[in-house]
C-alpha cells in the first residue's frame, strides 16, 4: 500500500509509459521521413494480407487528416469526404476515428502530414492506455510499483502488433481511465469535475472506434453491476455514471446518424459482408497463453491476441484467498474510523474497490472469449445461439462488426490491469508477513504502524525488479520492419501540390487496377496524396465499398480511349488524370502519349514519373451523375433504352475475339488478362448495357473449362470457371464496337476450353442470347511475376 501519489510520481510514471511505447515502436518513431510497418517483410512477400494491411494505414491515415480537414473548413460536410467520387456519405464506409482526430486537430491544423498523424495516433495511444493503466491499478491498489509495471505491460501487450493497421482499434488510451472514474463515481459519490472527465473521456473513446465502443459499454455494464452487488455503490453515484453513460451515447449516436440513415437498397448502399463465426474452440486458441522470448519473431504465436503465460500467472494472483494477515489488513483498512485517518483523501477502502475491480475484469475476460466466439456455436450437429446473435438483433450496427475475435481485445487490456492487482496483493502479503510475522492483531490497535506499512509497501526492492524482468522477457522485442511511405517517390508530392494549383475538377490516378487487392494498394495511397490537394478523387478504398466504385473503375480502364472520357465526364465530371509513369506499363504509358498526340488530352504538369493532363469532353459534366446514384429499379437506361428481354434471332449479331492461346498465372495461380473483344449487333434492336443497374443489360460471358484429357490426368478434379463481365456500352442496331473483357481468377495450371457469349441479365437469374459463341484451347502457365497487369 502506498500513501497518497504525488505529482513527481505521476510524472515520472507518464515519463516511463511514453519511453517504453518509443521504444516498443522505435523504427517508426524513428525515421526521419514518413514511414509505415513493412507488411510483407512482416507477413511474407506478395502475401494477400500484407497488401491490404498497407491498404488499411493509407486510409486510416487520410480518415485522420480528413477529419482535420472537414472540422476546420466545412464541419457539416464532415461525412462527404472527396474520395470514391461522386459517393456520398462516403465516410461511412469506415470508421469515422472522431475520438482519435480530435486530440490531434492541433497537429493537422499545424501541417503533420497524413501518414505523420497515424504514427503519432499510434504511439500516442500505446503511451495513453500504459499511463490510465497506471492511474487506475494505483488507486484500486495503492502500490505505485504494481500500477507502473501494469501500464508498462498495456504498452507491450502483444496484441498491439497484431492490429498495427488499425489505428482505430489500437486507440484504447481512456478504456483505463473509463474504469477509474467510473468506479469513483460509483463509490464514492458524484463530483463535479470527475462527472465531467467521465463525459470526456467516455465521449473520446466511443467515438475513437465502433469496436471498442462496443467492447466499452460491455465492460461498463459489468463494472457497473460488480459496484452495485461487491461494492455496495451509492445509488447517487450510480445514477450519476448512467446519466454520463447515456449522454456519451447520445453524442456517438448523433455522429452514428449518418451510417444508420443509408439505405440497403440504394444505387449508392455500401457493399460489405459479414465473416464467418470463429467459434468457441478458435475464441480460446485466441488467447492461449504465449511463451514468446525476446529474441522470438514476431507473431510466431499464430494468435495475435495471445496472453503472455507469465501475465497469465502473475493475473491468477487476483484469485488467491487471504491470508489471516491479509483478512485482518482488510478488516483494519476497511474500518470507517480507521479509514478516515489512513486515507485522507477520503476514497474508498482499496480492499474493496480491488476487489469490484477484480471481479469486473475477469468478468470482461470471460464475456470478451465469449462474444469472440461469434453468434452461434456447433455442438454435435446442433446450432445454440451466443449473445452476439442477441445483440445483433437489439444493437444498430453490431452486425456489422465483420471480426467477431477482436473482442479479445477488451480481455487483451483486462489482463494488465489484473497483473497490477495480483503484484500488489503478492507485494502486500510479503510485506505483512515480513513486518507482522507473529501478531498481524496489531493492525487494528496501531494507527500509525498500519500507515508505515502502506508507505513500506512503495519501496521497490530486488523482488519487485526480478518480478518486473520476468515478465517483460515473455515479450517479443524484435524491431519492427519499417518502409518509406508514398512521399518518399519525389514525384508524388510534387504532383499532388500541382494539382492543388489547378482549376477544382475532380481527378482520377491512373494506374487504377481492377485486382482487388493491387487496386487497394495503390488507391488507399491515392487517397493519402489527396490530403495534399483536397480534390474530389475518383480512386478510394475503404471497408464498405460503394455500387458506383466498381462500374466506374470499369470504365476508367479504358482510359484515355474518346469514349471512356466522355462517359466519366457525363457520370462524374471528371476533368484531370494524374498518370503515375514509374507504376504504369507500357501499354498504358504508349495510350497515353497518344491521346495528347489525338487532343483528347492536354498535358497541364510533368515532373520526373508523372504527369497531370486535362481531359477534354463533348459531355456536359456532371451530366449523368444524378442517373447514377439514383435508386436501383429504373425502367430505362442512362441513355434511356428499355430493360425488357432481348428477342433476338442467331444472326442478330456477332461476336469476335483472338483468344490467346496461353494464359500466364501470377502468384501461383491467379491470372489476370485483359482480351479485346468485337461485338457487332446486325439485327433491328438496341441492346441495353450502359448502365451501372444491371436488369436487362448485356454481358459477355467467359466459362474456363478443363480440357477431359487434362481432368482425367489429375487426382483432383478442377472446377469450371465462368463470369459475367459488364460492357458498359449500349450496342445500337447496325453498331460495331470494341470492349475488353477482364478475364480474372484463380486456377491450377493445365489445359482448358475457354468460351465466350453474350447473356442478358434478367430479374435474379440471366438469359443466354442466341449469338454464337467461340471456343478455343488455352493452357494457363506459370508467370515469374507476383502481379500480372495492372488492370
Amino acid at each position: 500500500m502506498t500513501a497518497a501519489p504525488t505529482r513527481g510520481g505521476t510524472l515520472a510514471a507518464a515519463l516511463v509509459m511514453v519511453a517504453v511505447a518509443l521504444a516498443r515502436f522505435a523504427p517508426l518513431a524513428a525515421c526521419g521521413g514518413d514511414c509505415i510497418v513493412d507488411f510483407e517483410k512482416l507477413h511474407g512477400t506478395g502475401t494477400f494480407a500484407s497488401h491490404l494491411l498497407a491498404a488499411d494505414v493509407y486510409l486510416n491515415s487520410w480518415i485522420l487528416a480528413w477529419d482535420a480537414h472537414a472540422l476546420t473548413s466545412s464541419p457539416a460536410g464532415l461525412f462527404d469526404a472527396n474520395v470514391l467520387h461522386p459517393a456520398p456519405k462516403i465516410l461511412t464506409g469506415s470508421e469515422h476515428l472522431l475520438g482519435t482526430a480530435v486530440p490531434l486537430l492541433p497537429l493537422g491544423i499545424a501541417g503533420v502530414s497524413a501518414v505523420g498523424l497515424h504514427r503519432i495516433a499510434m504511439l500516442a495511444a500505446a503511451a495513453l492506455t500504459g499511463f490510465t493503466t497506471f492511474l487506475l491499478v494505483r488507486w484500486l491498489c495503492g502500490s505505485a510499483w504494481a500500477a507502473l509495471t501494469a501500464g508498462i505491460l498495456a504498452v507491450l501487450s502483444p496484441w498491439r502488433i497484431g492490429e498495427l493497421s488499425h489505428v482505430q482499434l489500437l486507440s484504447t488510451s481512456w478504456f483505463a481511465l473509463c474504469w477509474l472514474l467510473a468506479l469513483r463515481t460509483m463509490l464514492e459519490g458524484p463530483r463535479i469535475s470527475r462527472t465531467l472527465g467521465l463525459f470526456v473521456v467516455l465521449t473520446l473513446q466511443m467515438l475513437s472506434s465502433y469496436y471498442l465502443a462496443f467492447y466499452l459499454c460491455a465492460a461498463l455494464a459489468i463494472f457497473a453491476l460488480c459496484a452495485v452487488t461487491v461494492g455496495r455503490a451509492q445509488r447517487e453515484g450510480v445514477l450519476t455514471f448512467l446519466a454520463v453513460w447515456a449522454a456519451a451515447a447520445g453524442v456517438l449516436t448523433v455522429f452514428s446518424a449518418p451510417y444508420i440513415a443509408r439505405g440497403v437498397g440504394d444505387a449508392v448502399a455500401l457493399q460489405g459482408g459479414r465473416l464467418p463465426d470463429p467459434g468457441m474452440v478458435r475464441a480460446l486458441i485466441a488467447v492461449t497463453p504465449s511463451f514468446a522470448l525476446p529474441w522470438s519473431t514476431l507473431l510466431t504465436s499464430g494468435a495475435p491476441y495471445a496472453v503472455p503465460a507469465s501475465w497469465l500467472a502473475a493475473a491468477m494472483a487476483t484469485l488467491m484467498p487471504r491470508n489471516r494477515s491479509e483478512r485482518v489488513f482488510a478488516r483494519a483498512v476497511s474500518d470507517a474510523e480507521l479509514a478516515d485517518k489512513i486515507y485522507a483523501d477520503g476514497h474508498e477502502p482499496s480492499t474493496r474497490r480491488a476487489d469490484v475491480a477484480t471481479f469486473a475484469l475477469w468478468g470482461c475476460v470471460g464475456i470478451a472469449v465469449l462474444m469472440a466466439a461469434g453468434s452461434a456455436v456447433k455442438i454435435a450437429g446442433l446450432r445454440i445461439p451466443l449473445p452476439a446473435a442477441l445483440a445483433s438483433m437489439i444493437l444498430p450496427g453490431f452486425e456489422n462488426l465483420r471480426a467477431p475475435l477482436r473482442w479479445e481485445i477488451l480481455a487483451a487490456l483486462a489482463i494488465p490491469v489484473l497483473v497490477g492487482i495480483g503484484l500488489a496483493r503478492l507485494q502486500t502479503r510479503r510485506y505483512l508477513r515480513h513486518e507482522m510475522p507473529d501478531r498481524p492483531d496489531r493492525i487494528l490497535a496501531d494507527h500509525s504502524r498500519t500507515l508505515e506499512i502502506k508507505q513500506n509497501a512503495a519501496h521497490v526492492g530486488a523482488f519487485e525488479v526480478v518480478v518486473l524482468l520476468l515478465l517483460c522477457a515473455n515479450v517479443s522485442w524484435q524491431a519492427l520492419p519499417t518502409t518509406p511511405s508514398w512521399t518518399a517517390h519525389a514525384s508524388n508530392p510534387a504532383a499532388y501540390q500541382a494539382l492543388a494549383a489547378l482549376d477544382p475538377a475532380p481527378v482520377v490516378e491512373i494506374p487504377w487496377p481492377l485486382q482487388p487487392d493491387h487496386d487497394a494498394v495503390l488507391s488507399s495511397a491515392y487517397m493519402a496524396g489527396s490530403t495534399l490537394h483536397w480534390l474530389p478523387l475518383l480512386n478510394g478504398y475503404t471497408a464498405y465499398m460503394p455500387r458506383s466504385y466498381t462500374f466506374l473503375r470499369t470504365i476508367g480502364a479504358e482510359l484515355p480511349a474518346r469514349d471512356s472520357i466522355d462517359k466519366l465526364a457525363a457520370l462524374t465530371g471528371l476533368g484531370w488524370a494524374l498518370v503515375h509513369f514509374d507504376a504504369a506499363d507500357a501499354d498504358t504509358r504508349g495510350r497515353w502519349q497518344g491521346a495528347v498526340a489525338a487532343r483528347d488530352v492536354a498535358e497541364a504538369w510533368r515532373g520526373e514519373n508523372a504527369a497531370i493532363y486535362q481531359l477534354y469532353s463533348a459531355e456536359e459534366p456532371g451530366r449523368l451523375t444524378s442517373a447514377l446514384l439514383a435508386p436501383s429499379g429504373r425502367q430505362h437506361t442512362f441513355e434511356g433504352l428499355l430493360r425488357t428481354p432481348l428477342e433476338l434471332s442467331q444472326v442478330a449479331g456477332t461476336i469476335e475475339a483472338g483468344l490467346p492461346p496461353t494464359l500466364p498465372l501470377f502468384a501461383g495461380r491467379r491470372f489476370n488478362y485483359r482480351l479485346p473483344v468485337r461485338i457487332r449487333n446486325t439485327g433491328g434492336s438496341d441492346w441495353p448495357g450502359f448502365d451501372i443497374d444491371p436488369e436487362g443489360l448485356v454481358h459477355v460471358h467467359y466459362v474456363l473449362q478443363p480440357t477431359e484429357a487434362d481432368a482425367s490426368a489429375r487426382a483432383q478434379p478442377r472446377q469450371a470457371l465462368s463470369a459475367a463481365v459488364p460492357i458498359n456500352r449500349d450496342v445500337r442496331a447496325g453498331q460495331t464496337l470494341q470492349v475488353n473483357v477482364a478475364l480474372q481468377g484463380d486456377a491450377a495450371p493445365g489445359e482448358y476450353t475457354l468460351s465466350l457469349g453474350l447473356i442478358q441479365r434478367t430479374g435474379s437469374g440471366w438469359r443466354k442470347l442466341p449469338i454464337e459463341p467461340i471456343t478455343a484451347k488455352v493452357s494457363l502457365r506459370r508467370s515469374d511475376s507476383v502481379r500480372g497487369s495492372e488492370q
